[in-house]
Protein backbone atom coordinates (compact mmCIF):
# COMPACT_ATOMS: atom_id res chain seq x y z
CA UNK A 1 0.00 0.00 0.00
CA UNK A 2 1.71 3.40 -0.44
CA UNK A 3 0.42 6.43 1.12
CA UNK A 4 -2.18 8.53 0.46
CA UNK A 5 -0.93 12.35 -1.85
CA UNK A 6 -1.58 15.94 -1.37
CA UNK A 7 -3.73 15.57 -4.66
CA UNK A 8 -5.78 12.88 -2.81
CA UNK A 9 -6.78 15.51 -0.45
CA UNK A 10 -7.37 17.59 -2.74
CA UNK A 11 -9.64 15.61 -4.19
CA UNK A 12 -11.66 14.39 -0.55
CA UNK A 13 -11.48 17.85 -0.25
CA UNK A 14 -13.50 18.81 -3.39
CA UNK A 15 -15.82 15.51 -2.57
CA UNK A 16 -16.66 16.61 1.12
CA UNK A 17 -17.62 20.28 0.28
CA UNK A 18 -19.40 19.03 -2.34
CA UNK A 19 -20.88 16.55 -0.47
CA UNK A 20 -21.88 18.55 2.60
CA UNK A 21 -22.17 22.31 1.10
CA UNK A 22 -26.19 21.67 0.77
CA UNK A 23 -26.66 20.63 4.47
CA UNK A 24 -25.42 24.07 5.47
CA UNK A 25 -27.98 26.01 4.33
CA UNK A 26 -31.26 23.87 5.23
CA UNK A 27 -31.07 22.80 8.68
CA UNK A 28 -31.98 26.17 9.37
CA UNK A 29 -35.28 25.86 7.78
CA UNK A 30 -36.11 22.67 9.34
CA UNK A 31 -35.96 24.78 12.89
CA UNK A 32 -39.66 25.08 13.82
CA UNK A 33 -39.70 28.12 15.36
CA UNK A 34 -38.22 29.48 11.73
CA UNK A 35 -40.18 28.54 9.11
CA UNK A 36 -43.37 27.11 9.02
CA UNK A 37 -43.95 23.39 8.31
CA UNK A 38 -45.50 23.94 4.32
CA UNK A 39 -41.67 26.07 3.68
CA UNK A 40 -40.02 22.64 5.13
CA UNK A 41 -42.09 20.39 2.68
CA UNK A 42 -41.57 22.63 -0.07
CA UNK A 43 -37.76 22.82 0.35
CA UNK A 44 -37.93 19.02 0.85
CA UNK A 45 -39.36 18.15 -2.39
CA UNK A 46 -37.07 21.26 -4.38
CA UNK A 47 -33.74 19.96 -2.74
CA UNK A 48 -35.14 16.12 -2.81
CA UNK A 49 -32.13 15.23 -5.56
CA UNK A 50 -29.69 16.55 -3.16
CA UNK A 51 -30.93 14.44 -0.18
CA UNK A 52 -28.01 12.17 1.06
CA UNK A 53 -30.65 8.88 2.10
CA UNK A 54 -34.19 8.52 2.74
CA UNK A 55 -32.50 7.82 6.44
CA UNK A 56 -30.11 10.23 6.48
CA UNK A 57 -30.14 13.48 8.37
CA UNK A 58 -33.07 14.80 10.38
CA UNK A 59 -36.06 15.19 8.59
CA UNK A 60 -36.81 18.40 10.85
CA UNK A 61 -39.24 16.13 12.83
CA UNK A 62 -38.61 15.90 16.82
CA UNK A 63 -36.71 12.23 17.41
CA UNK A 64 -38.76 11.82 20.10
CA UNK A 65 -36.49 11.65 23.29
CA UNK A 66 -35.89 14.60 25.94
CA UNK A 67 -37.31 17.72 25.51
CA UNK A 68 -38.86 18.96 22.30
CA UNK A 69 -37.88 22.75 23.68
CA UNK A 70 -34.25 21.58 23.78
CA UNK A 71 -33.98 20.34 20.76
CA UNK A 72 -35.41 23.57 19.19
CA UNK A 73 -33.09 25.67 21.08
CA UNK A 74 -30.04 23.00 19.76
CA UNK A 75 -31.13 23.39 16.54
CA UNK A 76 -30.88 26.78 16.45
CA UNK A 77 -27.04 26.76 17.83
CA UNK A 78 -26.78 23.97 15.31
CA UNK A 79 -27.57 26.70 12.30
CA UNK A 80 -25.93 29.42 13.76
CA UNK A 81 -22.51 27.13 13.63
CA UNK A 82 -23.50 26.25 10.42
CA UNK A 83 -23.67 29.73 9.20
CA UNK A 84 -20.65 30.30 11.14
CA UNK A 85 -18.78 27.32 9.07
CA UNK A 86 -19.78 28.50 6.04
CA UNK A 87 -17.74 31.46 6.81
CA UNK A 88 -14.86 29.89 7.30
CA UNK A 89 -14.97 30.17 11.40
CA UNK A 90 -14.63 26.37 12.25
CA UNK A 91 -13.64 26.51 15.10
CA UNK A 92 -16.28 28.74 16.43
CA UNK A 93 -18.80 26.75 14.73
CA UNK A 94 -17.49 23.49 16.88
CA UNK A 95 -17.85 25.45 20.06
CA UNK A 96 -21.55 26.30 19.02
CA UNK A 97 -22.44 22.18 17.62
CA UNK A 98 -21.04 21.41 21.65
CA UNK A 99 -23.68 23.69 23.15
CA UNK A 100 -25.95 22.21 20.91
CA UNK A 101 -25.29 18.42 21.84
CA UNK A 102 -24.80 19.58 25.60
CA UNK A 103 -27.79 21.09 25.06
CA UNK A 104 -29.86 18.13 23.19
CA UNK A 105 -27.46 15.43 22.89
CA UNK A 106 -30.25 12.73 20.76
CA UNK A 107 -29.26 14.37 17.10
CA UNK A 108 -27.17 12.72 15.03
CA UNK A 109 -26.98 15.85 12.35
CA UNK A 110 -25.44 17.58 15.77
CA UNK A 111 -22.70 14.84 15.61
CA UNK A 112 -22.16 15.19 11.78
CA UNK A 113 -21.73 18.72 11.89
CA UNK A 114 -19.19 18.77 14.57
CA UNK A 115 -17.56 15.66 12.21
CA UNK A 116 -17.10 18.18 9.09
CA UNK A 117 -16.26 21.43 10.91
CA UNK A 118 -13.01 18.72 12.08
CA UNK A 119 -12.63 17.68 8.60
CA UNK A 120 -12.63 21.09 7.52
CA UNK A 121 -9.71 22.08 9.77
CA UNK A 122 -8.32 18.70 8.92
CA UNK A 123 -8.17 17.21 11.73
CA UNK A 124 -9.39 14.09 10.23
CA UNK A 125 -8.76 11.82 13.66
CA UNK A 126 -11.29 13.96 15.38
CA UNK A 127 -13.76 14.13 12.56
CA UNK A 128 -13.81 9.96 12.45
CA UNK A 129 -14.65 10.12 15.43
CA UNK A 130 -17.71 12.54 15.54
CA UNK A 131 -19.63 11.10 12.39
CA UNK A 132 -19.02 7.66 14.23
CA UNK A 133 -21.07 9.11 16.78
CA UNK A 134 -23.46 10.79 14.38
CA UNK A 135 -23.88 6.82 13.03
CA UNK A 136 -24.88 5.51 16.51
CA UNK A 137 -27.87 7.76 16.50
CA UNK A 138 -28.58 7.08 12.74
CA UNK A 139 -27.23 4.25 11.22
CA UNK A 140 -28.76 4.74 7.47
CA UNK A 141 -27.06 8.24 7.04
CA UNK A 142 -25.08 8.13 3.95
CA UNK A 143 -23.11 11.02 4.06
CA UNK A 144 -21.95 10.44 7.83
CA UNK A 145 -20.81 7.01 5.93
CA UNK A 146 -19.15 8.56 3.07
CA UNK A 147 -17.56 11.59 4.95
CA UNK A 148 -16.33 8.52 7.14
CA UNK A 149 -14.99 6.73 4.70
CA UNK A 150 -13.30 9.97 3.58
CA UNK A 151 -11.63 10.95 6.14
CA UNK A 152 -9.97 7.27 7.22
CA UNK A 153 -8.93 7.52 3.78
CA UNK A 154 -6.85 10.64 4.21
CA UNK A 155 -5.55 9.33 7.23
CA UNK A 156 -4.25 6.11 5.11
CA UNK A 157 -6.78 3.63 7.26
CA UNK A 158 -7.96 2.19 3.51
CA UNK A 159 -8.90 -1.35 4.96
CA UNK A 160 -11.83 0.77 7.39
CA UNK A 161 -12.34 3.11 4.59
CA UNK A 162 -13.39 0.76 2.22
CA UNK A 163 -15.97 -1.31 4.83
CA UNK A 164 -17.53 2.81 5.62
CA UNK A 165 -17.95 3.09 1.68
CA UNK A 166 -19.30 -0.14 1.33
CA UNK A 167 -21.72 0.96 3.86
CA UNK A 168 -22.18 4.25 1.83
CA UNK A 169 -22.76 2.03 -1.45
CA UNK A 170 -25.80 0.69 -0.28
CA UNK A 171 -27.04 3.99 0.93
CA UNK A 172 -26.91 6.12 -2.14
CA UNK A 173 -29.70 6.93 -3.67
CA UNK A 174 -28.88 9.46 -6.09
CA UNK A 175 -26.81 9.65 -9.26
CA UNK A 176 -24.52 12.20 -8.06
CA UNK A 177 -23.86 10.00 -4.63
CA UNK A 178 -23.33 6.47 -6.66
CA UNK A 179 -21.09 8.29 -8.62
CA UNK A 180 -19.00 9.72 -5.74
CA UNK A 181 -19.06 5.81 -4.19
CA UNK A 182 -17.86 4.74 -7.71
CA UNK A 183 -15.07 7.37 -7.69
CA UNK A 184 -13.56 6.49 -3.76
CA UNK A 185 -14.04 2.88 -4.92
CA UNK A 186 -11.53 3.37 -7.44
CA UNK A 187 -9.06 5.36 -5.48
CA UNK A 188 -9.70 2.66 -2.82
CA UNK A 189 -8.86 -0.18 -5.16
CA UNK A 190 -5.34 1.08 -6.00
CA UNK A 191 -4.80 1.70 -2.46
CA UNK A 192 -5.67 -1.65 -1.28
CA UNK A 193 -3.53 -3.95 -4.47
Amino acid sequence: MTPHTAIDNDILEVYHKADSSIWRIVPALFIPTVRPLLLNILVLCILGAYLPSAQAMSDGSFPGKGSKAAWEKAGELNHQGNVLEKAGKDREALSLYQKAIALYPHDSLFYYNMGNAYSDLKERKQAIVWYKKALTFEPGYYSAWYNLCLNLYAEGQYAESNKALKKAEILAKTEKQKERVKFMLNLLKQKLK
